[in-house]
């Protein structure tokens, strides 16, 4: 059974975070988390990619809690070269195991994660098959 979990993965990303930015910044040539608060909590993986998937599997290695600025700059044209977007996309394959696919050590493990049932409105593996190949 799917956990109802979209809470809990949020409320994980808070607890990781401390409540304070998690974007690494450079302060006289040494690289630091911003530390801003308050946040909001970002899915580097784009819910249309997997990130729902992602979600519904309890998964947080593809949420990071961001300040309004550092979010602002994820979405923008920068997001990828900041390391604040994850490219590739999530689905499932055989026996509802799900499928990372793209080149992201932060998503290797996804292999590993159990799907045994896919909650309504979620993509399966044939409804992502126009992203393959494809990068932001």
């Amino acid at each position: 059974m799917i956990r109802e979990n979209k809470l809990d993965t949020r409320y994980q990303v808070v607890v990781r975070s401390q409540g304070m930015c998690e974007a690494m910044v450079e302060v006289s040539g040494v690289w630091t988390r911003c530390f801003r608060s308050p946040i909001e909590v970002h899915h580097m993986l784009t819910r249309s990619r997997g990130g729902l998937l992602l979600d519904a599997a309890g998964e947080t290695a593809h949420l990071i809690a961001l300040c309004h600025q550092h979010h602002v700059v994820a979405h923008g044209p920068g997001g990828h070269d900041s390391g604040l977007m994850i490219s590739g996309y999530v689905t499932t394959g055989e026996n509802n195991r799900l499928v990372y696919d793209g080149q992201d050590e932060r998503l290797a493990h996804v292999g590993a994660l159990d799907m045994p049932e896919l909650p309504d409105g979620l993509p399966s593996d044939d409804s992502c098959e126009g992203l393959r190949g494809q990068t932001l």
